[in-house]
C-alpha cells in the first residue's frame, strides 16, 4: 500500500514538472509552430486595382496626306469637322478612275509647257458664296483656288492657264451646246465638269451630260476630264446617274456632298456652316471643296499602274451618245442653215449671270424689239434634234415665241417669267432616233408682238 502511494506520488510530481517546462517555453519569444503571425505578399500577385476593361486605347489619326503642309485643317470649317476630316477626304473622293490622261497633262505642265485648266459649271463654279476674289475681280471659289493647287505645285513660272467657262444657274444642256466655243476652242488639257446642282434627272439633261463627257473626252487635245459634283439642300439625285456615266469611262469624281454625308448627320456640323444659302458655299466650303480636288489630284499622280487611255465607245445608255456631236449655230456661224432672220436681227447679245467667271459666252444671237413685226426666223435643217437658246428676262406679262416645224405648231416657249434674272434658257424643239430634213420657223406667239425677245443661239445634233 506505501508502495502504491509512494509510485502515485512520483507520478504526480513528474507531472508537475512537465507543466513547469512549457510554462518557462510559452514566456519565450518563440511562437508557437502552427500560428501564422503574417504574409508576405507574392512578387506576382496581381495589384488589388485592375486597369478598366472598357477604357479603349486611342487609334492613331494616320496622315492620309503623307506630311502635306496645304491640307492641314486652317479654316473654322475644316477645324469644326474634327475627327470627320480624313473621313470628308476618303469618302469625298469617289474615284480616281484612270489617272493616265490627269498624269500626262500634268507632267506636260511639271516640265514647263503650257498647259490649260477649264472649268465648266454654273454658279458654284462661278465662286458664288465667296468673299475673296481673284487677281482679275471675279469672286474667288473652289475653281480659281484649285487651280492655284495646280499652278503651284506643277507649274513651272506661269505656264498653266486658267478658264472658268461657268454661267451662273445653267446646266449640261447649255454646256454641251456652248462647249466647242467655249471650252474646246481653248485647246484644254484639263477639264473640271459641275453640274449636279442645276441639272435635274430628266432624259434629256442625262443625254446632255453624258454627250457633253463624250464631246470633252473626244476632242483633239484628249484632255483629261473630272468629274465634281456639289452639294446643296436638294441635291442628290442627279449624282446617281452622273457617277455612272463617270464609271463607265472610268473617270476621276469627287463629291462634296458624300463627303460632308457624315459629319452632317452626326450634327458635327450644320449645312449653314458649309453655305449661307441653298447651295453656294461660303469661303470656307470652296477652300475645302478645293482641297478635296487637289486630294484627287494627289492620289491620281500616286496611282502609275495606268499607261494608256481607251476611251470607251459605248455609253453608259446607247441613246445618250446622241448629244455628243451638238453643233451650236449663231450670226457669226449660222452653217448655212438659218435662211430668213424675218423680224430678228443679227446682234451682239447678252444675259445676265452673276458676273464671276471671265467666260463670254452666247454674244452672237439675234434680237426682236417690240412691235417689229411677226415674220419669222426660218432655219433649213437636217438634224435628229433642235434646240433653241432664248433669253429669259423678268416681267408681269407673258409673251412667248412659237416655234413651227414643218408647217405644225411644235413648242411654245416662255421668254418672261415673274422670276427670271434674264438667264439663258435651253429647250428641246425635235427630239428623233432618225436623221431627217426639217424647216424651222421662229416667231412671236400671237399677242407677243409687243414686246422685245432674245434667241441667244440654235444647236442641232446628226
Amino acid at each position: 500500500m506505501k508502495k502504491a502511494l509512494f509510485t502515485l506520488a512520483c507520478l504526480t510530481a513528474l507531472i508537475a514538472v512537465s507543466g513547469c517546462g512549457n510554462a518557462e517555453k510559452s514566456s519565450a519569444a518563440t511562437p508557437t509552430p502552427w500560428v501564422i503571425t503574417a504574409t508576405p505578399t507574392p512578387t506576382n500577385t496581381p495589384t488589388s486595382t485592375p486597369t478598366p476593361t472598357d477604357t479603349p486605347t486611342p487609334t492613331p489619326i494616320v496622315d492620309i496626306f503623307d506630311g502635306e503642309a496645304y491640307f492641314a485643317p486652317s479654316t473654322s470649317l475644316e477645324k469644326k469637322l474634327a475627327q470627320y476630316y480624313n473621313n470628308f477626304f476618303e469618302k469625298g473622293l469617289l474615284s480616281t478612275g484612270n489617272t493616265y490622261r490627269l498624269r500626262e497633262k500634268l507632267e506636260k505642265a511639271k516640265n514647263g509647257e503650257e498647259t490649260i485648266v477649264c472649268y465648266l459649271g454654273g454658279s458654284v463654279t462661278e465662286g458664288e458664296g465667296s468673299s475673296e476674289r481673284t487677281p482679275q475681280g471675279y469672286k474667288k471659289g473652289y475653281a480659281y483656288m484649285s487651280y492655284e493647287y495646280i499652278r503651284d505645285n506643277y507649274g513651272n513660272g506661269d505656264n498653266i492657264k486658267y478658264v472658268n467657262a461657268a454661267i451662273s444657274g445653267t446646266g449640261s444642256d447649255l454646256g454641251v451646246v456652248r462647249a466647242d466655243e467655249d471650252v474646246l476652242s481653248y485647246n484644254p488639257d484639263i477639264i473640271f465638269i459641275e453640274f449636279a446642282v442645276n441639272n435635274d434627272t430628266s432624259i434629256f439633261n442625262k443625254m446632255t451630260y453624258e454627250g457633253l463627257v463624250r464631246k470633252c473626252l473626244k476632242a483633239e487635245n484628249e484632255p483629261a476630264v473630272i468629274l465634281l459634283f456639289s452639294d446643296a439642300t436638294y441635291a442628290g439625285a442627279t449624282q446617281v446617274y452622273m457617277k455612272t456615266i463617270g464609271t463607265n469611262y472610268e473617270l476621276p469624281m469627287v463629291s462634296v456632298r458624300t463627303g460632308l454625308e457624315t459629319p452632317k448627320a452626326r450634327e458635327f456640323i450644320l449645312w449653314s456652316d458649309f453655305s449661307a444659302d441653298s447651295v453656294h458655299p461660303k469661303t470656307d466650303g470652296h477652300k475645302l471643296y478645293a482641297k478635296l480636288i487637289a486630294y484627287m489630284i494627289k492620289k491620281c499622280m500616286e496611282d502609275t499602274s495606268y499607261t494608256e487611255y481607251v476611251f470607251n465607245e459605248e455609253a453608259s445608255v446607247k441613246a445618250w451618245a446622241t448629244y455628243e456631236t451638238t453643233t451650236m449655230i449663231d450670226h457669226n456661224d449660222a452653217k448655212g442653215a438659218v435662211v430668213e432672220t424675218g423680224c430678228f436681227t443679227a446682234e451682239r447679245t447678252n444675259f445676265s449671270s452673276t458676273g464671276n467667271s471671265d467666260n463670254h459666252a452666247l454674244l452672237n444671237g439675234w434680237t426682236r424689239k417690240a412691235n417689229s413685226g411677226s415674220d419669222g426666223m426660218k432655219a433649213d435643217l437636217t438634224c435628229r434634234n433642235f434646240v433653241i437658246v432664248t433669253k429669259c428676262v423678268r416681267s408681269s406679262k407673258e409673251t412667248s415665241l412659237d416655234v413651227y416645224v414643218d408647217g405644225e405648231l411644235k413648242k411654245t416657249i416662255q421668254t418672261t417669267k415673274s422670276d427670271a434674272w434674264n438667264q439663258p434658257v435651253t429647250t428641246l424643239i425635235i427630239n428623233s432616233d432618225d436623221v431627217k430634213h426639217h424647216e424651222i420657223v421662229i416667231k412671236p406667239t400671237a399677242g407677243s408682238e409687243g414686246t422685245a425677245q432674245t434667241i441667244l443661239a440654235l444647236a442641232y445634233t446628226k
